[in-house]
This record gives structure tokens, sequence and C-alpha cells, in this order.
């Protein structure tokens, strides 16, 4: 039998420490911060800070000489961690929490006390705190914090840019802010308003208006256009209204050659151009461009009509682009193919799909999982391009073709794509064409019907086979078989998109 009573241990250890009108029990170290002392205990320090553990076990003065100034921890502060150090408790309001966070992680205290507080701290985000937040844990390190705080803004940025915090913020969390695609926001040309206007208000927490300079060099006008020059490649300009595009070609903010091929870009997708002539102006303008300076051309919602892929799906977007590395393609895809406007059967999705070159599939289960695959080939109808031919259905080969799967969020936590590339050797089973099913990546994805009017309603995967599994175990086990082995998924949706 174990007995436990840690409460009254807690409050036995807390006599031990200094507290007001009350005299120190066999205190025999001293923790000095600005405007007060605090006597403690070498044992218990020992035992409960890493900090102090080695500061006690050095040879430095500190240890002979029974105390240690602490100067940048306030008194307040230090008394509420020293409390902990020896009961435990600790007291986190939304006043102190930043604070205690930094010192905590000076002290070296537990990374579970961090934790706790860094959660704390994050469930406190605010409109009106979040931008100093940011420099905190910018100044800090405190990565988990910074990360969830930058999201905040992307996810509340319509709101953001109304309070004074957003003046506040530094401009490489902007820029971080501002690069994000599912960015919300009402317009682009909102978004670049709210750009001027905090590059010549952008003030520091002093309070102070940091373009207020003496020196000609720094003056104001000069700070503002290093400042816009710096955010302006994260604007989407291609979404904004000619006129006001010509409006910021005036005010030296677009450059004219910028402003050109925008407005060139613009006119080529209003008219009736075919898809190569866009593709290969935009890969003129890639080559000019930076990566950067090139999101002018690239549309913030790569998928603003789908009902597979949400904004929300972040880790699913930075996926696919990653995976295909072309940002072409992103800057100019539509959606080709929907199953629900066009039709659940195989002769309309080859009439929308067939001979479109690059094409990426996606294709959502009732059960809100999400298949993918991506060619760079395509459904091709020549023959003579197939790598196997039969009577009415053929191979094709496709070195670059990948699958994915994305299980479904898990209370509102994302999970990463896995990918599959196709394994060498086979190469030439990438995708099948048969007039009788719709998309199909070798023997792992696979859509099929009776006939080409025939409704198809099952996704059935077998990952794994020409498609390279990452890892040994296949996650869908638990998915019930068909009677080839097969997985059976009810679709729900399938999307196609291409130039």
């Amino acid at each position: 039998m174990f007995y436990q009573d840690l409460k009254e241990l807690s409050t036995n250890l807390s006599q031990l420490f200094t507290l007001e009108n009350k005299q120190p029990v066999f205190s025999d170290f001293l923790v000095v911060t600005r405007n007060k002392t605090f006597e403690c205990h070498r044992a218990i320090l020992h035992a409960r800070s890493a900090y102090f553990r080695g500061l006690l076990r050095s040879q430095m003065k500190e240890t002979t000489e029974g105390k240690v100034e602490i100067r940048d921890i306030s008194s307040e502060v230090m008394k509420n961690i020293l409390t902990y150090i020896y009961t435990g408790s600790l007291e986190i309001t939304r006043d102190n929490a930043i604070e205690i966070l930094i010192s905590s992680q000076k002290l070296l205290l537990d990374q579970r006390v961090l934790d706790n507080i860094s959660q704390f701290v994050v469930r406190h985000v605010s409109l009106q705190n979040v931008a100093e937040v940011l420099s905190l844990s910018s100044r800090f390190s405190f990565e988990t914090i910074h990360d969830y705080c930058i999201r905040f803004c992307i996810l509340n940025f319509r709101e953001l840019i109304h309070e004074s915090s957003f003046l506040f913020l530094s401009a490489s969390d902007l820029e971080l802010i501002l690069a994000a695609d599912d960015l919300l926001i009402d317009s682009e040309q909102q978004l670049l308003e709210s750009i001027i206007h905090w590059a010549k208000n952008r003030r520091d927490f002093n309070g102070q208006n940091e373009d207020l300079y003496q020196d000609e060099k720094n003056s104001p006008k000069n700070l503002i256009q290093k400042r816009l020059a710096r955010l302006l490649p994260r604007i989407r300009f291609c979404e904004i209204e000619q006129t006001q595009l010509q409006v910021l070609q005036k005010q030296g903010i677009l450059t004219n050659e910028l402003f050109d091929d925008i407005v060139e870009f613009q006119c080529l997708r209003t008219q009736k151009v075919n898809a190569e002539e866009i593709e290969n102006f935009l890969r003129k303008c890639k080559s000019r461009y930076s990566k950067s300076n090139f999101l002018a051309f690239q549309p913030r919602n790569c998928f603003p009509d789908s009902l597979v892929v949400s904004i929300k799906n972040t880790k699913l977007v930075n996926f696919l682009k990653n995976s295909i590395e072309d940002d072409v393609f992103f800057s100019q895809m539509r959606l080709g193919y929907s199953a629900r406007q066009h039709g659940f059967f195989p002769l309309a999705f080859h009439e929308k799909v067939d001979n479109k070159g690059k094409t990426l599939v996606l294709m959502k289960t009732v059960e809100n999982y999400i298949f993918g695959g991506y060619t760079e080939v395509g459904w091709v109808t020549d023959k003579q391009k197939w790598s196997t031919v039969n009577a009415n259905w053929g191979w094709i080969g496709d070195p670059k073709a990948f699958v994915f799967v994305l299980k479904p969020s898990v209370n509102g936590e994302d999970h990463t794509p896995q990918k599959f590339d196709i394994k060498k050797g086979e190469e030439k089973w990438a995708i099948l064409y048969r007039d009788t099913a719709g998309p199909q990546f070798g023997y792992d994805i696979r859509i099929t019907s009776w006939d080409v009017n025939s409704v198809f309603d099952m996704i059935y995967s077998n990952l794994g086979n020409n498609y390279q599994l990452e890892g040994s175990d296949n996650p869908f086990k638990q998915k019930r078989k068909i009677p080839d082995s097969l997985e059976a998924w009810k679709i729900k949706e399938i999307e196609v998109y291409f130039i």
C-alpha cells in the first residue's frame, strides 16, 4: 500500500520559504533581485532548478558567498517562481505570463512548466496583444508561441488591420503572414492598402514612429520605400484591378516592367487564348523574377471552387506545392472536372480531362479521407504514347507521377499528407487509360465502372503496389476489404485540375 499526501507536503515545504513578516527556517542561501532579497535553501534550489543546480555545484563566488544576484527578474516574478520551486504552485495571469515564461526559461525549470505556461499564453492571445507576444516570442525563441501567433494573425487578418497593434508587427513577421495562401482578407487591394498604412505608421513598443529619424539617408520617405520593397513581393498583384495597378505604377510602388507583365497576364486570362500561350508567357516571367516576386502572378487561393480542399487545409496545399514544384502550374491551373458538376461516370471524366497534360486529381470519400494523384503526362488518347496497348485500354508511363492520401483531421488538427512516388522500374504503369474507368494510378488507386455511362461511386486502394509506400505498414488495413483484397471507399467528390 502507498500513501501520498502531496498537499500536506506542499504546505510543509512552503513554511520553509521566506514570506512577509516571517523569519526564515534554516535558510542558507540568498537570492537577490532588484528590490528584494529572498532567503532560501540550497538543497531545495538544487533539486528543483537546473540553473541553481549548476550554480551551486560550481566554484563560483555565488557559491562561496552564499548569494546570487538576479537583477533582470522582478521581485514579484521571482517570488512566484520560488513559491513554485518550494510548493509546485505557480500563479499565472495574463499580466505576468510572458515574464514568468522568460524567467522560468532563464532558471531552467522543468520543460513541463514551460509548456504549461506556453499553453496559457496562446489561450490568451488576442487582437490587442498578438504583436507584443510575437515580439517577445521572437526575442526569446519561443517557437511554439510564435508559430501560433502567426497562424492567429493569418486567420484574423481582416480584423487585425483595424487594430493599433497591427502597426507594432515586425517586418519579418508580416512577411510570414503575407506569404500564407490561406490569409483571410476581403481582397488583395485591401491587403495592399493595409501594408502601405503599416509602412507609413510602423511603431515600436516605446510608442514612437520608427520613421522619425534626422538622418537624411533614413528619412521617413526612404524608410517607407524600404519597408514596402520588403513586403510588396508578397502581394498577389494579378488579383488587383488594372485601374488600381496604374495608380501604384504612378506612385512608384510598382515597377514599369512588373506593371506591364501583370496587365498582359490579366489580358491573356480574359481573352480566349489557348492554355499553352499563357503557360509560355508565365514561364518567361518566372525566368525574369525571383521566386518571391513571382508570387505577383499567383492567386492566393489555388482552390477557390473546391469542395475537396478548403482554405484551412494549409498542410495539404503546402504539400502539393512542394511536391509538384511548378509555380506556373499553380498560377494557372483551373478546375476542369468535378464529378458533382459533370457527372460520376467515365464519359464525363474523359470528355473533360483527356489530353490536358499536367493533371492533379483530388478525391474525397464519405469518411473524409482525401486521395489524390499527380501526373505530368495526363490521360492522353494517342496510343503511340502509351507504354502498353490493349484493345481499348493501355498504361501510360510517367516517372514523375505520385499519389497521396490525407487522413481526416482530429480535434481540428490536420495531418500531413502521406506521399507515394512511382517505384523505380514501375514507371510504365503510372496511370491507366480505359474508357470505362475514371482516374487510375497504377493498381494503387483506381475508380472503375462497367461501361462509359455507368456511375462510379467507389475508390479502390491498394497502396504500395506500383507506388512506393513510405514505411512497411499500410495505414488502411483497418478498412473493410472487397473480395479481391483491395479496399473500398465511398466517393464523395472527384476534382481534376489542369492548365
